[in-house]
């Protein structure tokens, strides 16, 4: 590589970029803890080129700190894209805005922010599903926990301040209590049926309320259907007229709930399983949801989670229960999906269908008029669904997008080009994996172009406040430019900083990375990187938390540097009011293009 000096210039104004051309999707990656973002920057289709894989999110330690992001839902907020998000580790729902204009959500910045601290306000609660009604509330599901004590059921929030959390009094309504007492109208008892409030997964929005599917094990979930709840008349529950319905119930594990008349003639696939030997052994689930508008209403989508193979990947017709994706219509308007006509077959993507285009559906998302499905075929793979001409399917030519054959993304053939960012190599397995639990999408432009190869790790310290110190980079490492600036964000204004560059973050001066500041009195700051040249600035503003450094740097015009990574962190030396007190960002990183 180069030396330093050759590679690094002046100041200059940050550079502009166009905006995503398409859809961007949201993958929960639970292998290296993370929400990655794809983004069809160049509008050729598929997300491949440079800069289209970013991590999003990551709780700054990519992987070191355990986080386990399960469901991601967005939508504009004041003109401004907002994310919520479950980390089920932490059980946290998260609220994320790009405040820095970035393209990411730095974690460690301001711009994510607890929306409620589930597990310490209302205990443990394995939250599995997260929707977002045209309300402006935000619902959330809990899912199977084993019989435990764990909060279960669903639950409403609402920001009632203006705060930006959901955590104040009167903020969460748990309209479905667990083992509470909600019922829904059966035709089949003529009265009402209690409804299995112990196994609540995935769920989308249907006008003020959701649609929820129930049932997780067949030894623990009594119904395995989709609900309807609504809080009609906003008294915090759903057990008036109206408000709790079954929505879709496409089986019979509860014979007292009405079955949908189409699946109950067998027009419609039977979706309970048999092993090789024909022994029943359960139902095929609707664990993934999503909502789109036509024709100025709400569809509901529903899609199986079965495996192409296993006990519960085949009907006692032989027939295949995995890739199967529904549109659901409420066409009567009263409430459900279950009369004649109202569920159709979107999608085959069975075993049996001749293709297996899904071999395990693993998320589903929808935007615009476009359906988003990240199936496990060898590896997470996402593709797209569109009903182009109007019949109510996608299974007619050109309606599965799937880049003949191999799809628009997956982490091999990602990095297989750009290498291990955002996705690592596993040197075990000897390749690029991603364990995607769900998908989010979202419309296209909406959020910022990230810097390209730009990631962060590492906490920050501050000798002077409890405030830390934030590194932050956008634009393009291009050779030849000064596109790419780092920022220092969240310090004294007015103050000496210094942005430390190197080249590597194993070792510096032959001393293992990081390396604890303690010993030079600076207790919890780490050096991450081999430290090797220092740029001096002065951060603008004043007070203690307005301040920011920038620099940006000027790479030559020079092939021989594209794929090489500079290291970076800024330090603060905070003056104020006499003394040397110290300020150090986490670690950033950036990939030369």
């Amino acid at each position: 590589m180069k030396t330093l000096p050759i590679i690094f210039g002046a100041l200059v104004s940050t550079a502009s970029f166009a905006a995503a051309q398409q859809s961007d999707v949201f993958i929960c990656d639970v292998t290296q803890d993370q929400l990655i973002r794809l983004a069809d920057l160049d509008g050729d289709g598929v997300y491949i080129s440079t800069n289209e894989a970013t991590s999003f999110w990551n709780n700054g330690t990519l992987g070191v700190t355990s986080a386990s992001p399960q469901s991601v839902e967005m939508r504009q907020e004041a003109g401004q894209p907002t994310a919520y998000f479950i980390d089920d580790s932490t059980d946290i729902i998260y609220r994320g805005q790009d405040l820095n204009g970035n393209g990411l959500l730095d974690h460690l910045a301001g711009e994510v922010a607890n929306f409620r601290d589930t597990g310490t306000l209302d205990g443990a609660s394995n939250a599995d599903g997260i929707a977002l009604p045209n309300d402006g509330s935000v619902w959330w599901s809990a899912r199977y926990d084993g019989g435990s004590s764990l909060m279960r059921g669903v639950h409403r929030m609402m920001d009632m301040n203006g705060d930006g959390d959901a955590e104040d009094a009167g903020e969460l309504v748990t309209v479905v209590p667990d083992n509470g007492s909600v019922f829904a109208p059966s035709a089949v008892t003529g009265g009402m049926v209690a409804v299995d409030t112990e196994n609540f997964t995935r769920l989308t929005e249907l006008g003020g309320g959701v649609v929820v599917w129930s049932g997780f094990s067949g030894t623990f979930s009594n119904d395995f259907c989709l609900y309807h709840f609504d809080d009609l008349n906003g008294d915090g529950d759903v057990n008036d007229a109206g408000e709790s319905l079954n929505y879709l119930n496409a089986v019979t594990k509860n014979p007292s709930l009405d079955q949908n008349v189409d699946f109950a003639s067998g027009l419609l696939r039977d979706l309970a399983t048999v092993d090789s030997g024909g022994v029943p052994t359960g139902h095929a689930r609707f664990m993934h949801l999503a909502t789109l508008i036509e024709g100025g209403k709400q569809i509901v989508y529903a899609a199986s989670d079965s495996s192409d193979s296993g006990n519960f990947s085949l009907n006692a017709l032989g027939q295949g229960t995995n890739g199967l994706i529904y549109r659901c219509e409420d066409m009567n308007l009263d409430g459900d999906a279950n009369d004649a006509g109202e569920v159709t077959l979107f999608f085959d993507g069975s075993s049996t269908s001749g293709g297996n285009a899904f071999p395990k559906i693993v998320g589903m998302d929808g935007v615009g008029s476009s359906l988003y499905v990240a199936s496990l075929n060898n590896d997470t793979v996402i593709f797209r669904l569109e009903d182009l001409n109007g019949d109510g399917d996608a299974m007619d030519a050109g309606e599965l997008d799937d880049n003949g054959g191999i799809g628009l993304w997956d982490p091999n053939t990602w990095g297989g080009i750009h290498g291990d960012v955002p996705v690592a190599f596993d040197p075990v397995f000897m390749n690029y994996h991603v364990f995607c639990v769900d998908i989010g999408a979202f419309g296209a432009g909406a959020w910022n172009v990230p810097a390209p190869g730009f990631v962060t790790s590492g906490i920050g310290c501050s000798q002077y406040s409890t405030d830390i110190p934030t590194i932050h980079g956008s634009g393009t490492a291009d050779i030849g430019t000064s596109n790419f600036v780092t920022e220092m964000k969240n310090a004294p204004g007015g103050m000496p900083a210094a942005l430390t560059i190197g080249t590597a973050t194993d070792q510096w001066i032959g001393i293992p990375l990081p390396f604890d500041m303690a010993a030079l009195g600076w207790a919890g700051c780490n050096l991450y990187h081999n430290w090797q040249y220092t740029l001096w600035t002065v951060t603008t503003g004043s007070g203690m938390t307005d301040g920011v450094a920038t620099k940006a740097l000027a790479l030559p015009l020079d092939p021989t540097i594209v794929g090489a990574a500079l290291s970076m962190q800024w330090a603060v030396l905070n003056l104020t009011p006499v003394g040397f007190d110290l300020g150090l960002t986490g670690l950033g990183q950036v990939t030369i293009q």
